[in-house]
This record gives C-alpha cells, sequence and structure tokens, in this order.
C-alpha cells in the first residue's frame, strides 16, 4: 500500500514498494549507495540529507497510515506498519481499515498495538503457559554452567527485547507458524511468548487465543495436546548475545527453555 522514494546526494532515486521482501528493501537502498538499515533512515525529505525519503500512496488506506509517520520514525517504521496492515487476518481486517480511514489512531504503534487487541477480542477460548526458565552461561573457551534465577532475572531484560525482536511482523505471525505446525490451523488466532515472574522466580510465559469455531470437544480432545506438544520447540530464537532455543522433550516431560547468556 506504502511506496517510498528514496533519493540520494547525487540525485539518483529509488521507488520501494513496502509490500515487497524485506530483503528487497536492502538490494534498493544500496543500489544508491546505502548500506546501511532501513531503521537508521528517517522519513525526512529535505535537500540538505545525504538520503532523503518521501512516502506516497494510492489508495484511501495506504495514505491513512502516512499520515501516522512522521519524520522521528524511520523507513522500517513505514515498512512494519504496511505489513501489519496488509496481512491483518480476515477477522479483524475489516474494523482496522474502518479505524484507519477514519483517524482512530495518532501513531503507528498504536496500529500495531490495536492489531493485537482486535486478535484477543475476537477469540473465545484463551490459555496461558507458564514454564520453567533454565540458562546456561558460555565462557570464552566454550565451557558452559548452569546459571542462577539471579543471573536470569538480572538479564530479564535482554530476554524479553530479544523476544520482542523476534516476534515483529517481518519475522511472521507466531500464531500461524504455532498454528500450522500444531494441526490447528487458523483457528489460532494470537500467540506471544513472554516472560513472568512469579515468587521471585522468572518464568517463559506463552499466551494463545481461540476463534469460536475452535469448539471446546475438539480442544479439550485433540488440539489441546498438540498445541501444547508444539509450543515446546516453537522457534530457535538466535541473537548477538542470547540465543533462545525450546527444543522438544518426550511426551510428559516437563517442558525447559534453554536460554544462553553472555557471560
Amino acid at each position: 500500500m506504502i511506496n517510498a522514494i528514496v533519493q540520494n546526494k547525487h540525485g539518483e532515486t529509488a521507488v520501494i514498494d513496502l509490500t515487497v521482501h524485506y530483503h528487497e528493501i536492502y538490494k534498493k537502498l544500496q543500489s544508491l549507495g546505502y548500506y546501511g538499515s532501513p531503521e537508521r533512515l528517517l522519513l525526512r525529505d529535505e535537500e540538505d540529507e545525504e538520503y532523503s525519503v518521501k512516502l506516497y500512496s494510492d489508495s484511501d488506506i495506504g495514505n491513512s497510515m502516512i499520515l501516522l509517520l512522521n519524520e522521528r520514525d524511520c523507513l522500517y517504521d513505514a515498512y512494519l506498519l504496511d505489513l501489519a496492515v496488509t496481512n491483518a487476518r480476515e477477522e479483524i481486517k475489516t474494523d482496522l481499515e474502518q479505524n484507519l480511514l477514519h483517524g482512530q489512531y495518532t501513531t503507528f504503534s498504536e496500529v500495531l498495538d490495536d492489531i493485537n487487541q482486535m486478535k484477543i477480542a475476537a477469540a473465545e477460548t484463551r490459555l496461558t503457559f507458564f514454564c520453567p526458565l533454565e540458562a546456561t552461561i558460555y565462557d570464552d573457551e566454550g565451557y558452559y554452567s548452569p546459571a542462577s534465577n539471579y543471573t536470569i532475572s538480572d538479564n530479564r531484560d535482554k530476554i524479553e527485547d530479544m523476544l520482542g525482536i523476534e516476534q515483529v511482523p517481518d519475522l511472521g505471525d507466531m500464531a500461524e507458524y504455532v498454528g500450522e505446525h500444531s494441526g490447528i490451523g487458523n483457528k489460532l488466532i494470537y500467540a506471544v511468548w513472554g516472560l513472568e515472574e512469579i515468587r521471585g522466580e522468572v518464568l517463559s510465559l506463552r499466551r494463545a487465543a481461540f476463534l469460536p469455531s475452535f469448539s471446546n470437544a475438539r480442544f479439550g480432545s485433540f488440539s489441546t495436546n498438540r498445541f501444547r506438544h508444539h509450543s515446546r520447540f516453537f522457534r530457535f530464537f538466535h541473537s548477538r548475545a542470547l540465543c533462545l532455543i525450546l527444543p522438544p522433550l518426550p511426551a510428559g516431560a516437563h517442558h525447559r527453555t534453554w536460554l544462553s547468556l553472555p557471560p
């Protein structure tokens, strides 16, 4: 829906359709001599800018989204907003588009937050899982040792930041991923991974929401067990200093989340 016109100081221009894959955006920017991240490319259309960025759209919804972005936002923000709205679930898409057209939002982050709230509101059944969180500390020589709960707690902010990064829209919808790999399909409309501290212990938290078409009978007899099983090895999370792995376990075993923390 949104297009970006990026121009370098030599007058060379690239028109980027923000609905394309993220890697295509990088290629377009590199053709102008820009090798940085779109997260550092602010939405500024000034003559003195080394790289100027101007947004436009041929649709009313696209133009409504552009109004939510300002010069303090970056090209990546515009990409995330376009991606989230374009790929919104059919169950919420009409209401979301009407909200955009009628100016119900003031920032792009409000749109992203509301999409999650609309998914939860559309659900009938909700589940919350709390799983033990274990950590391993690796040294420079490759040796490792178990981390205490104090160490995990001390690194909680970093862990949550990495989990948040791994759940942004451009990496795919968690609900869609889990649904496809658990046999639940599109009945799972919302899934999020996080952390929660209970009685001084940091636990791995998973929240899931299911559509009304996901009957209680089916939920209780078959799909709940499959969801529990597949949520154990949902993803491998890799980052600069943190590595969060959700490995499969034998049936009946307690799930443990393995987290590598920097020494």
